[in-house]
């Protein structure tokens, strides 16, 4: 028997050799040894909930939208939107995109594991014989030797997950119908415990990406793009989001996995879901508003990352505050800096171009306040405007675009603040919840509760900081609506004044 044991040894040597794929992604891409890796993955998920923080319940994610250039650029973006998904989970389906264009329909590996330096992957091979079936997917282990798309998503996976099996997949150029038929395999591996990654960026501008459509405004006309592309997204159908890409060229290099998520998304395979948009960001990253407003150089181009996530998680059963990411939070109030600086521009620019990435939680009919402070020394300051609604048929964008030009310009008590104040000026949006009809006033909870007085068609409201700021009681801020709205004196007593309470979320 002797003879024989080198040879079965070197036949289950080769048989593991061929089993195992190595990474190909070099230092540029992602640090090469475990500790380097590692210590860069925990450095960008503290910088991500620094800038992205969300409040997500991570077991209801059920798909996400990630970037896929290397960590230096994208990391952060990426890092924000893995944070928030349930590190339990059992199996991780990633689409990525071919970007040699040679891959028909879907590729998939031979190899049953993924080597990367902080460890290995095992692919579900179940998984992947079951797609097998389906003539659509084809196994082409070349791909995956070159394709960075999917191999940047494995060191996250590997370090956000626990004991999770991958089915990696690259996916070429389909079309919707395709897709469907490509959604219907795939649905026969998505249960509960399963997550669906796309690895995508989104507009690629610039000469090199062969797209420069715009002759001005550049950054801005492109998160503009952006924008329409996230609200196609958003609603969860395929056929209008390839309809867009077709129509504007979009150099958006994920369209095709996209395609596969927004069919999965209209045959609800996750059940319901909702988005949420968790962060965007350039290669460029301008660090102030000139350097966002300034043209891109069409030679060096600019690329443009978004991460989002679909949850089974509704937004309107959490509190105000809790209603919008922090990157909605910071583009709203950029939103408002912006709107207000572009009331004294000469060139007249379309003031949509300031608008944010309309994104679900922007999107949605909150009433808005907006207060305009001029600070004048160093403890200083008065109210130079603050004007808003409390109901509203607009998106939140949209209302806070109008009540910030209406505090500047048109609230009555003050006159129109001009361009020469604006570097002392300060702005706080307050957005609003729907306002509740409460049976007594003695159920105001001062400094929680904004609150609503009316009587035969008079009203006023206070913001919930406003009794806090002059150190009012319940009764002294009472009788200071009352005046507000014109009322006489101790009208607040009276059983027909309703009040109505709502709570805010200040940005």
């Amino acid at each position: 028997m002797r003879p024989y044991i080198p040879y079965l040894l070197l036949v289950i040597t080769t048989s593991t050799s061929l089993a195992m794929h190595n990474w190909h992604l070099s230092e540029s891409w992602f640090p090469q040894n475990a500790k380097n890796l590692k210590h860069t993955l925990f450095e960008l998920k503290a910088h991500a909930h620094d800038l992205y923080n969300a409040q997500i319940q991570h077991t209801t994610v059920k798909a996400i939208i990630v970037p896929h250039a290397a960590l230096s650029y994208s990391g952060t973006v990426a890092a924000a939107v893995y944070s928030l998904v349930d590190a339990s989970v059992d199996r991780v389906i990633i689409l990525a995109p071919d970007h040699s264009g040679r891959t028909n329909g879907i590729a998939v590996p031979s190899f049953d594991t993924y080597q990367l330096p902080i460890g290995k992957l095992t692919v579900d091979t179940n998984s992947i014989q079951s797609l097998l079936k389906n003539d659509y997917f084809k196994v082409n282990n070349e791909v995956f030797s070159s394709e960075h798309s999917l191999e940047i998503q494995l060191p996250f996976i590997s370090y956000f997950t626990k004991q999770v099996k991958i089915v990696p997949l690259i996916v070429g150029s389909i079309t919707c119908d395709q897709a469907e038929n490509i959604a219907q395999s795939l649905q026969k591996i998505i249960d509960k415990n399963s997550l669906v990654i796309v690895s995508t960026d989104f507009v690629h501008y610039g000469q090199r990406f062969g797209f420069t459509p715009f002759k001005d405004h550049k950054r801005l006309r492109m998160r503009g793009l952006n924008s329409q592309a996230v609200e196609l997204i958003e609603n969860g159908k395929p056929r209008p989001f390839a309809d867009f890409i077709e129509k504007t060229g979009a150099t958006i290099c994920g369209a095709n996995p996209l395609k596969l998520l927004l069919t999965l998304l209209d045959m609800q395979v996750f059940g319901y879901v909702e988005p949420r948009f968790i962060a965007y960001d350039t290669s460029h990253r301008p660090a102030s508003f000139e350097e966002l407003v300034a043209d891109v150089d069409d030679a060096v181009g600019e690329v443009s990352y978004v991460g989002m996530l679909f949850t089974s998680q509704k937004l309107s059963l959490l509190p105000i505050t809790s209603q919008l990411t922090q990157h909605e939070k910071r583009s709203i109030a950029h939103e408002a800096y912006d709107i207000l600086g572009s009331l004294f521009e000469k060139n007249n620019i379309d003031q949509s171009l300031y608008y944010p990435i309309r994104s679900f939680g922007v999107t949605r009919k909150h009433p808005a306040f907006v207060t305009i402070e001029k600070h004048m020394g160093r403890h200083n300051k008065e109210l130079r405007g603050c004007i808003g609604r409390t109901a509203t048929i607009e998106p939140l964008y949209k209302t806070v675009a109008r009540v910030t030009e209406d505090a500047a310009l048109h609230d009555s008590r003050f006159s129109p603040v001009t361009k020469e104040e604006l570097p002392s000026l300060s702005l706080k949006v307050a957005v609003l919840s729907e306002p509740k009809e409460i049976d007594s006033y003695q159920k105001i909870t001062l400094g929680h509760d904004g609150i609503i007085l009316q009587q035969n068609g008079a009203s006023a409201l206070f913001l919930p900081e406003v009794p806090l700021e002059f150190g009012w009681n319940l009764p002294q801020t009472l009788e200071q609506l009352t005046i507000k709205a014109g009322l006489p004196s101790g009208s607040w007593k009276d059983k027909k004044t309703e009040f109505k309470i709502f709570r805010t979320l200040d940005i």
